[in-house]
């Protein structure tokens, strides 16, 4: 059994794989070049297989994201499956090679199985669950989530604080001063490269990014988000942030303009790192276990219910994640063309999962 990174050339052999092994109508079966848009790397794929070249058989796969291209990089586990080897140990082998061939400083993933957190604490790694925050739209009604309890927290108002959207790419590079300190602080660190290919260039979906402007006149954080629709409703999800988190806490007027702006219902936010007092400074609740209300996470098809996402990482200094990282946004309906298949949920993979959307 040999462990290597995979050829482009066995694209083929994984997508079988995966079909067979993991889901037979999974999204990347059904649409390689989604696949193609979150692995391929020129000749190769950011997959590490372990494959008996003698039969030419797989027996385990896990996908990774590259956060940037450091020397050592900080790298997202994606989609983790085998099967019977004979190798007890051939998950973890897996993980292991991805952490020793890229020479990792952070390697994290995002959406794993509560029931398999003790693994990764035997690997060395930690393990935690990201809050789940929201605010809610005073002036509409509620078709997505179920809401018993309509308070709605005040906000810090700050009339210097404006969320001035990004139109482009080129808009990107020339608004923000992404080499500036406070946007290289946090990890995994985010490259320009990794930011304009995710967000605009993204084949599924349409993202919306809005420079926050300070009182300073300063660009000094970046916040990323996308309108989802269901039972007839819209919502706001900040799936991702950059930047200096103070820049954030005193956006609640503005989120709650763009709510208005486009008739959502609510805003919400995934996230592990920030402070709470930014979270509650903008006048957001947190969804758990004390509170009544219901602010799905399940889109792709849509489910009424919250959800916790788990994750581990080697490091928690300076740590942040959010909904988008790794690809806990990769999609499960194809977009841009009719699907061949019902349009089906994702089922978890052994080790990490990823969720309806």
């Amino acid at each position: 059994m040999k462990i290597r990174l995979a050829q482009y050339s066995e694209r083929n052999l994984i997508l079988d794989f995966i079909r067979e092994n993991w889901q037979k109508d999974h999204i990347f079966v059904r649409w390689p070049k989604l696949f193609d848009d979150y692995h391929r790397n020129g000749d190769k794929l950011n997959y590490m297989i372990a494959i008996d070249e003698t039969e030419g058989k797989i027996y385990g796969v896990c996908g990774f994201i590259y956060a940037n291209h450091k020397k050592c990089p900080d790298v997202w586990l994606a989609l983790w499956k085998v099967i019977p080897s004979g190798i007890p140990s051939l998950g973890m082998d897996l993980v292991n090679s991805i952490q020793k061939n890229l020479h990792c400083n952070v390697l994290a993933c995002c959406g794993i199985r509560k029931e398999v957190k003790k693994l990764y604490e035997f690997m060395g790694y930690k393990t935690g669950t990201m809050r789940h925050f929201y605010r809610l739209n005073r002036n509409c009604s509620y078709k997505i989530a179920v809401v018993n309890d309509d308070k709605i927290p005040d906000v810090v108002f700050s009339t210097g604080t404006q969320l001035i959207e990004i139109p482009s790419e080129h808009a990107f590079m020339s608004m923000v001063p992404y080499e500036k300190e406070i946007f290289q602080n946090a990890v995994p660190l985010k490259d320009k490269d990794y930011i304009i290919r995710k967000y605009f260039h993204n084949i599924a979906y349409t993202y919306r990014l809005y420079a926050i402007k300070t009182v300073r006149e300063s660009i000094d954080a970046v916040l990323i988000a996308r309108i989802v629709e269901a039972n007839g409703g819209k919502a706001l999800r900040i799936v991702d942030f950059l930047g200096d988190e103070t820049a954030l806490q005193k956006c609640g007027a503005e989120l709650d303009r763009i709510m208005v702006e486009n008739a959502c219902e609510y805003t919400d936010i995934y996230e592990f790192g920030l402070a709470d007092s930014v979270l509650y400074e903008l006048g957001m609740k947190e969804s758990n276990e004390e509170d009544s209300n219901i602010i799905p996470n399940y889109f792709e098809p849509f489910e009424p219910k919250n959800v916790d996402i788990h994750f581990f990482t080697n490091q928690l200094d300076n740590f942040r994640m959010f909904k988008a990282d790794g690809d806990q946004e990769r999609p499960n309906f194809i977009y841009g063309m009719e699907e061949t298949n019902e349009k089906a949920r994702s089922s978890d993979v052994s080790l990490c999962t990823r969720s309806k959307k």
